[in-house]
Formats: structure tokens, C-alpha cells, sequence
């Protein structure tokens, strides 16, 4: 009961109650919206880790009456909370917890950046309401600083997924759709493969190469010898780019910051809108890790729950390679019809295992 009196005096309608009523209220928000962050961020990182896959049972709609459940119960919390402060303290922390393990859990695909991006957004709401609790502006200007840069990014990138927020964060996996509706299925019927050393030789002839990197660059951190490569090819008047889609990797700005490490310069990498007119005059395009950004399904398929998003029209060039591990699909869990093109060529295999036998030869 102490704790109760000392979180929340009574509000006597004078301007000091006032004061504490929003302190109060600042109190339950930045539990709430902090809990469901925490949680949720564990999720979203065990998910990109590979540590943990979408459950089936997540896709059914029950899991909305169970989220709701769960606010109704910290929204008792924060109510118990002017009684007993400590019980209601718990019950906030703990609902709210599991709130944001719920929202998570059954957002998988290509939806994954645009969660990040809101989580980042919910930590600096979090952060502004402590700042009303201990009395810090600066805590409450830089936390609402950075929840509205985490809101404008996380419309960019539903911009670029050609997704709304309400469908990524009620709509469950992107891929979960496709099973139901026939769209992204089927079998892989016209694959070609070929080795290194082939893709290495007809890189060497060309004279135009666009690299298109995604996560898989990123596991196998090869964004240096990757650059080690494009040195090579540049040495020999290869002309070299790099195609930058806007949600590639799995955090807005992945590969941005990823090959600025491994200097690559600013000039050669080329958003979506300036590469894709561009592609039908390039040699090869070397496609690294990427799967979903390049899937030709989003322009052709309208059944395909990709269809609508803006993709990197790399089917356009005259020779493609995909390195990949396997023939797994993409983070959306769809087939990717760009491997069964003519013009496209499969190397199986650790990114940069590749781009090392690249440069031994």
C-alpha cells in the first residue's frame, strides 16, 4: 500500500494534482509501451537469428482475442497500480510482456523490418514518458525525437514493402497467405547451376557488373572481401554498382552501413528507382544473399503475396548469379520465379567461401 501512495497521491484538482496525474499517467505508459518493446525486440532478434520460426498456430485469428486479453489486463495493472502498487507493477510488467511476444510472434517475412523500425519507435515513446517521471526534458524530447523518427521510418518501409501498418501488424506472416491462396507456390522446375570459377570467368568478361547484396552477405560478413572482388573487377575496367533496395538485409539501412565499412564508395551504390532503368544494359548481376527484393513474382503474379511490392528488376540483365546455400525460400517463405529463368544461374554456397575462390583465381 505504501508504494500505491507514494506512485499515486490524490488528485485534489488543484495544478499540483494536475502534475501528478500526469506523472501518473506517464508511470503505466512507459511500463506498458517498455514491456511490450523489451519482449518484443527478443522476439524480432531470435527470429533474425534464426533461433526461432513463426508457429503455425500464431496465423489463427484467436491470437487477436489473446492480445486484447492481455492489454485489458495491463490496462487493470496500471488501474491496481493507485491501490497496490507493487501487485499492480507486476501485473503491468507481465501482461504487457507477453502483449509484445504476441504482437511479434506471428510477423514473419519480408513484414520483419518494418517491426524493427516500430520497435525502435515504441523505445523512444517509452523513453518520453519516463522523462515526464523523473522530471528530465531532455529525456522527453529525445525520447520523442526518436519515436517519431522510428514512426516516419517505419512508414517508409511499409512504403517500400507496399504494405500498410495495420496489415503487417494484423496480418500475420506474409508468406502464411500463400499456401491458402495458391499465390508463390510450386516447384522449381528449370534450375541452373554452375561453379564459382564459371561465375568467376564470366565476370571477368563483362563490362558491366551490378551486385546486388542481401542478408546472406551479411551472415557470412563478406562485405570486405566482397570489395576485395570489386577492386579486382574495377582494376580491369569492369564498371562496377551496387543496387540498393530499400528494405534489403533485414534492418532499414543494413547494407547502407554494411559496405560503408568495407569502403566502398558512396557514388557506386544505386537506390532501386536509378538502377532498375539500368539493368537491361548490364552484363551480370551478381546476387548475393538477396531473395524476396528480387523475386519477379511481385510484377507478375497477381495471386503472389509479394505482388505490388517494388522489386530490383535484375531479370533484365543478360546473365544473373544467385549465390545461395540452398534452394530454401526467402524470408516471405515464397518461391522465387527469378531462379528459374534462362539467364539465371544458381552457386550454391557460403557467400563469402564464393567471393574468396574469386579471388584466389
Amino acid at each position: 500500500m505504501a508504494l500505491g501512495v507514494a506512485l499515486f497521491p490524490s488528485v485534489d484538482g488543484s495544478d499540483g494534482g494536475v502534475v501528478e496525474l500526469v506523472r501518473n499517467l506517464s508511470i503505466v505508459v512507459s511500463l506498458f509501451v517498455g514491456a511490450i518493446t523489451f519482449s518484443g525486440s527478443i522476439v524480432a532478434m531470435a527470429k533474425l537469428q534464426g533461433w526461432l520460426s513463426t508457429p503455425t498456430w500464431t496465423q489463427s485469428k484467436a491470437r487477436h482475442f489473446l492480445n486484447i486479453l492481455f492489454a485489458v489486463i495491463a490496462l487493470i495493472g496500471g488501474i491496481y497500480l493507485s491501490i497496490d502498487g507493487q501487485n499492480g507493477l507486476f501485473l503491468i510488467v507481465v501482461s504487457s510482456s507477453l502483449l509484445g511476444i504476441g504482437v511479434t510472434l506471428p510477423i514473419g517475412g519480408a513484414d520483419m523490418p518494418v517491426v524493427i523500425s516500430l520497435l525502435n519507435s515504441y523505445s523512444g515513446v517509452a523513453a518520453a514518458a519516463a522523462g515526464f517521471v523523473v522530471g528530465s526534458q531532455l529525456l522527453i524530447v529525445a525520447g520523442a525525437m526518436v519515436g517519431a523518427a522510428g514512426l516516419i521510418l517505419t512508414q517508409v518501409m511499409c512504403d517500400g514493402m507496399n504494405r500498410s501498418l495495420v496489415s503487417v501488424l494484423f496480418g500475420g506472416a506474409l508468406g502464411a497467405s500463400s499456401v491458402a491462396s495458391g499465390g508463390g507456390g510450386g516447384e522449381y522446375t528449370n534450375i541452373t547451376s554452375c561453379s564459382p570459377e564459371e561465375c568467376a570467368l564470366t565476370l571477368e568478361a563483362a563490362e558491366r557488373v551490378v551486385i546486388v547484396p542481401g542478408y546472406g552477405l551479411a551472415v557470412a560478413q563478406a562485405q570486405h572481401t566482397l570489395r576485395e572482388v570489386t577492386r579486382v573487377l574495377e582494376n580491369a575496367d569492369i564498371e562496377v554498382t551496387y543496387a540498393i533496395h530499400p528494405v534489403a538485409g533485414r534492418m532499414p539501412g543494413h547494407m547502407n552501413v554494411l559496405l560503408a565499412e568495407a569502403d566502398v564508395p558512396y557514388e557506386q551504390l544505386k537506390e532501386m528507382d536509378v538502377i532498375n532503368p539500368e539493368f537491361p544494359a548490364t552484363d551480370v548481376v551478381l546476387v548475393l544473399g538477396a531473395n524476396d527484393v528480387v523475386n519477379p513474382q511481385a510484377k507478375n503474379d497477381q495471386t503472389s503475396p509479394l505482388y505490388g511490392m517494388p522489386v530490383l528488376d535484375v531479370q533484365e540483365a543478360r546473365t544473373v548469379f544467385v549465390v545461395k546455400r540452398g534452394m530454401s525460400a526467402g524470408y516471405s517463405g515464397i518461391k522465387n520465379d527469378l531462379f528459374d529463368l534462362q539467364n539465371t544461374s544458381m552457386v550454391f554456397g557460403d557467400a563469402k567461401k564464393f567471393l574468396e575462390i574469386f579471388c584466389w583465381n
